[in-house]
């Protein structure tokens, strides 16, 4: 199953480990970096099936717990989240305004990121 699944057998066991809570961090941690729901929802099946792969496997889940309670998450998480790279480069496009209606732009929607 693990093969088929594109998981060496060792992740599969732990992320059967960690139960289907594993990731609950990772939409948290993206609203809080000011990703919104449909935002969220636009990110492809197998980027977020592979973030939250990550985010099950993390070691430092009492860092991101504490930052996101606290609500400094968006200053620490390139620290240690496992998805800082992914999750900086996704911020960075959002940032860069990469779809910006001009004057004459009638209720076309955004391409998605």
């Amino acid at each position: 199953m693990a093969h088929e699944l594109g998981l060496a057998p060792s992740d599969l066991e732990m992320l059967v480990r960690r139960g289907v809570d594993g990731a609950e961090e990772l939409p948290q941690m993206l609203r809080a970096l000011g990703f919104d729901e449909t935002a969220i929802a636009r990110i492809s099946p197998p980027l977020m099936m592979e973030m939250r792969h990550a985010c099950t496997g993390c070691g430092h889940k009492n860092d991101c717990h504490s930052h996101l309670a606290d609500h400094t998450a968006a200053k620490h998480y390139e620290d240690y989240c496992a998805n800082a790279n992914e999750i900086t480069l996704m911020r960075a496009r959002r940032d860069q305004g990469a779809y910006t209606p001009s004057p004459s732009a009638d209720s076309r929607e955004a391409p998605a990121r």
